[in-house]
Order: C-alpha cells, then sequence, then structure tokens
C-alpha cells in the first residue's frame, strides 16, 4: 500500500508499504521503528491531503501517515490535471474526433476521481487526536477542516 507522510516542518514523503490497502490495522503497524524506504514526493501537502490525513491518518512523533486507495485516487487527480495541458498539446497532431475522445476521457477520470475524494472528506469527520497533533506540530488548518 502506498502511504504519504506530511508535517508542516518537513517536505513531504511517500513509500510502498508491506501492508494490503484492507489491513484495517494499519495503526498497529505504524510503529516508529518501521523501517520504510521514505522518498521525496514532487510536491508539498494541498488542503485535500490535509483533509485527508486528518481523516484517514495516523499520528506519528513528527507527521501524520495516511495510505491507501484515498491516496491513489487523490494522487490521480492531481497527476492528471497536471498533465491535462500536455495531453492537449500532444494530441494536437491527431484527428480531430480522436483528440476530444482523449480530452474527454481525462477530464471524466478528473471528475471521478475528484468526485471519490470529495465523497471520502464528507463521510468522515477530522479525528480530533490528528487535529490536535497536527496543531501542536504547527500545522495549518485548512477552512473548513
Amino acid at each position: 500500500m502506498l502511504l504519504y507522510r506530511i508535517s508542516p516542518n518537513y517536505p513531504m514523503e511517500w513509500a510502498d508499504s508491506p501492508f494490503s490497502s484492507q489491513d484495517t490495522d494499519l495503526a498497529g503497524h505504524l510503529d516508529e521503528r518501521l523501517e520504510l524506504d521514505w522518498q521525496l514526493a514532487n510536491n508539498e501537502p494541498d488542503e485535500t491531503t490535509i483533509r485527508l490525513a486528518l481523516r484517514y491518518g495516523y499520528a506519528q512523533a513528527s507527521y501524520l501517515v495516511y495510505g491507501g486507495d484515498i491516496v491513489v485516487h487523490h494522487r490521480r487527480t492531481i497527476d492528471l490535471a497536471a498533465s491535462q495541458q500536455q495531453i492537449a498539446t500532444t494530441v494536437t497532431n491527431l484527428p480531430v474526433d480522436i483528440a476530444d475522445s482523449i480530452a474527454e476521457s481525462t477530464a471524466q477520470n478528473i471528475a471521478e476521481s475528484g468526485e471519490l475524494i470529495a465523497q471520502a472528506i464528507a463521510s468522515k469527520d477530522p479525528d480530533p487526536l490528528l487535529v490536535l497533533h497536527w496543531e501542536q506540530l504547527g500545522g495549518y488548518l485548512p477552512k473548513p477542516i
């Protein structure tokens, strides 16, 4: 399962973990001594990342860690949106119907992933202990949380 860890004091990082996205005791596995190959992420946590971590995350000494399918959907939305302009430029040499189909498919994928993220945020309140931990780390709380 893909994990992200965020902190207001350190760059955002990601790691592949040996856990399944079906693992219901992820918190029990996230021992501070767990050795994962953490890599720098290509971006800083946005407000959606923070909202998701405050709902689905786990506190570690200097971080919030979260993972699972929700990470995949959020990253997919960000990556597709970032590549949308590049796709539009690339397809200019294709027939119009194919270019339109690719653009429509990309837009639909962004919308579907975005909707899944919105549902994940709306369906669960932020964990008060995670909010407190994030604030104690000096983290910014998006409005609304």
